[in-house]
This record gives C-alpha cells, structure tokens and sequence, in this order.
C-alpha cells in the first residue's frame, strides 16, 4: 500500500468514525424521556385531548374537518391538546 493510499484510508476511517460518534450522540440526546420532558404520544387520531378540554362532540366535528383538508389537499394535520408544556 503507498503512503497516499494510506493517508486517504486512513482519514476515510476518521471521517466515517466521526459520522458514527455524531449519530450515536444524536440518537442519545433524541432518546425519549432522556431530556426530562413528556413524550408526544403516538399517534391514534387526528384529535387528541389529553385535558377534556373539547366535548365529543366539538372533537368530533374538529375530526372531520382535519379529514376534510387531507382529503382536499394532501396535506395532514394533527391536533394534540396537553395539560402543560412545562419544562418548555
């Protein structure tokens, strides 16, 4: 192997070493509750009220209208109601 070769093999090892580490950590400051707050539940429906705050029925009509636009447009959207956003 000539000493380029070598060098290029070698920062090529670094680099892709350097990669791996940026993954690992982003990976670990994604994790979930690792950085103290709730986690986004996972998704069960277009409407979620996790305080009551919308009666059935208003969730329901709210339901409706989301399927409305992503039927319309393509496009999706989700409403997730929390008690608090704290520590945020």
């Amino acid at each position: 192997m000539t000493p380029f070769l070598r060098r290029v093999l070698t920062r090529a090892a670094a680099a892709l070493l350097a990669v791996a580490g940026c993954i690992t950590l982003a990976h670990a400051a994604w994790e979930p509750g690792t950085d103290g707050l709730a986690p986004i539940p996972p998704f069960s429906a277009r409407v979620v009220d996790r305080t009551g705050t919308l009666s059935a029925a208003q969730a329901s009509a709210l339901e409706a209208k989301l399927a409305a636009f992503t039927d319309k447009t393509g496009g999706q959207l989700a409403v997730l109601i929390v008690p608090s956003t704290a520590p945020e």
